[in-house]
């Protein structure tokens, strides 16, 4: 099972299509996978951490329930650090995942292209 997140925003809003600027994906026995933007400029989990962090951010599930920055933050560094659990990670640094996967320098695991 996974969760899809999203930030909403003056400039991102819901919408038919996107519930917001997608954040990423967490699932059961996976590292958090986040999403990369290019516009905004979030290719990093510290570029996340800022700008999830601005005071007109709403961070929102793909069910509709809201979360806190600590909240999400703690999920994203509970699997991606794997505290207790096994956590797959997605071997995104991996050629095999194409170009389109990639880690930040932090070693958080990123996908270029649209996903749910």
């Amino acid at each position: 099972m996974s969760v899809n997140f999203y930030a909403v925003t003056p400039d991102h809003t819901p919408s038919d299509t996107e519930p917001g600027l997608h954040i990423g994906q967490s699932t059961a026995t996976s590292r958090f996978l986040l999403r990369s933007h290019e516009e905004p400029d979030l290719k990093s989990w510290a570029a996340w951490t800022k700008f999830l962090q601005r005071p007109d951010v709403t961070i929102v599930s793909e069910s509709g329930y809201t979360l806190t920055f600590q909240e999400l933050a703690d999920d994203v560094m509970r699997r991606h650090d794997s505290q207790g659990m096994f956590m797959t990670p997605r071997h995104v640094h991996r050629p095999k995942h194409g170009p389109e996967y990639f880690a930040d320098a932090q070693g958080f695991e990123f996908c270029r292209v649209a996903f749910h």
